[in-house]
């Protein structure tokens, strides 16, 4: 079954003779409704992944069935672009969302990333397209089966240019010295060129004696400084950076004025952790200051607005606020994510202030079983030990303090034989209650970190016996789920994997 599908059993009673027996109550129940509930009338409905023995009593006699809920197939594949063009040497990014037959986006689905033809434009396992030659290229991502492509135009090279390394302010006061730093590029691919010519600075809008300070600097290994440049008019103005051989860069607009640029800063945040069952977000409180270049709090209401410049983390809800009397607004900022973040505020007249934060979740705490080769067999009567533990994502920056796991097995194919601790440095807490319904559960916490990133870690080791019985033979599978994992200060991995391994009893 796949999630959400509904399936009805149908249970026929004979006597000892195989005579058909009619009229008689029908009883139904299932070892797992979370994972597959059964009605009174045979009614199965799969609501997560899993494995559920589903029985059916008449009188003293019983019947069973497994179960298995398999994730929902991928029906539809659609990549997103946000050019369909590229220039020689450069790259555009493509992501590709995988979909059920209703619309709805699937998660943890691997994407398959194709070009047809390399000689054009490559792409990577991530969907990254480089341009390689002038033409045109159809690009294709394939998800179980099911592909959608786009045609992706690669363009001349772009010619040698400048870039910043330190762009301009956005604001300044009038005649306060600023700093920018400029580049030389190589066009086709955006590397760095040893390029010792001049670079000279000069205004896009015509206004006399406005620019001064040193306009013209000698480039070193390609790169040129300028370090004592002032505007001393009021307005919105943009610099020109120019060098022979290279296109010229444009500034974004500075605004020069009293309050061009001021600072924002904050009080120590305090953070709400997240509660276990309850919340997976990590809520940040802090009063912010507005302030102009002359250290004034600003008197106006502003509106101050929260972003993330650097990590992994979202803002989920509070990312904006007003501020009142005193230049200050008390903010309240929801986060997901993982690791530490920037979080910069601005408002829309260029004061900013950056602040290193640091979430109180991750993700990507993989619960997995010690997986035998493709079809591996298994005799009647043979026993065989896995052992089951985590692993984290190389992308978190967190290691598992604690997890607690659920190893799901079919108790009519397999019987555990023994259950036994493979890790040293932490406590085991196992929970056999559910063993003849093939469910056991194991609580793994230490005061050290007893999963890191990158590395599964075998936590416990469980021996199984397999059975000789009716429906027993071809696939059998060995589950885990990750119920819950935590960081060193408790911060709750987002993502709890289930996984498995599959054996072939003959």
């Amino acid at each position: 079954m796949t999630l959400g599908a509904r399936i009805t059993l149908q249970a026929t009673a004979t006597d000892a003779s195989g005579n058909v027996l009619t009229g008689r109550a029908t009883s139904w129940r299932s070892s797992n409704s979370e994972v597959a509930s059964v009605s009174s009338t045979g009614d199965v409905t799969a609501f997560a992944l899993g494995a559920a023995t589903i029985t059916v009593t008449v009188e003293s006699a019983s019947a069973s069935a497994t179960i298995t809920v398999a994730p929902l197939p991928v029906a539809r594949v659609r990549i997103t672009a946000p050019t369909l063009s590229v220039n020689e040497g450069r790259t555009v990014s493509l992501s590709a969302a995988t979909l059920d037959s209703a619309g709805r986006t699937l998660t943890d689905r691997s994407v398959a990333w194709a070009s047809r033809n390399t000689a054009v434009a490559t792409v990577s396992s991530a969907g990254v397209v480089t341009g390689v030659s002038q033409g045109a290229v159809v690009i294709a991502a394939t998800s179980e089966g099911i592909r959608d492509s786009v045609t992706i135009t690669v363009a001349a090279p772009l010619p040698p240019s400048l870039a910043f390394d330190t762009a301009p302010p956005a604001g300044v006061l009038p005649g306060r010295a600023f700093r920018a730093r400029v580049r030389t590029v190589d066009g086709r691919t955006g590397a760095p060129v040893l390029y010792t010519g001049p670079v000279v600075a000069t205004l896009v809008q015509s206004s006399t004696g406005n620019l001064v300070g040193t306009t013209t600097v000698q480039a070193q290994n390609g790169v040129a400084i300028f370090d004592n440049l002032a505007l001393m008019q009021n307005g919105s103005w943009q610099l020109r950076f120019a060098a022979t051989g290279y296109e010229p860069l444009v500034s974004g607009n500075i605004t020069v004025g009293a309050n061009g640029n001021g600072t924002i800063t904050i009080s120590t945040p305090t953070v709400a952790r997240p509660v276990l069952g309850t919340t997976t977000t990590a809520t940040y409180s802090f009063t912010a200051t507005v302030r102009d270049l002359n250290g004034v709090a600003v008197a106006a209401p502003t509106m101050v607005n929260a972003e993330v410049v650097r990590g992994n983390a979202v803002i989920v809800s509070g990312g904006s606020m007003t501020t009142g009397s005193g230049g200050t607004a008390t903010m309240q900022i929801s986060v997901r994510g993982s690791g530490t973040f920037d979080l910069l505020l601005s408002t829309p007249d260029q004061q900013t202030g950056t602040h290193a934060m640091a979430t109180l979740s991750s993700t990507a705490a993989f619960g997995g079983a010690q997986r035998f080769a493709p079809d591996s067999v298994v005799a009647v009567g043979a026993t065989f030990q896995i052992n089951f533990g985590v692993q984290v994502n190389a992308q978190s920056p967190l290691a598992v303090h604690s997890v607690v796991m659920e190893m799901n097995w079919s108790p009519d194919a397999f019987e555990l034989v023994s259950d036994s601790t493979v890790l040293t440095n932490a406590s085991v807490t196992l929970n056999r209650s559910g063993v003849a319904e093939g469910v056991l559960r194991a609580t793994v916490a230490g005061t050290d970190a007893i999963a890191t990133i990158g590395r599964f870690t075998s936590m416990i080791a469980l021996r199984f016996r397999v059975k000789d019985g009716d429906g027993i033979r071809g696939v059998q599978r060995i589950q885990v789920h990750t119920i819950e994992a935590r960081g060193p200060l408790g911060e709750l991995f987002q993502e709890r994997v289930t996984s498995e391994t599959t054996l072939r009893v003959p």
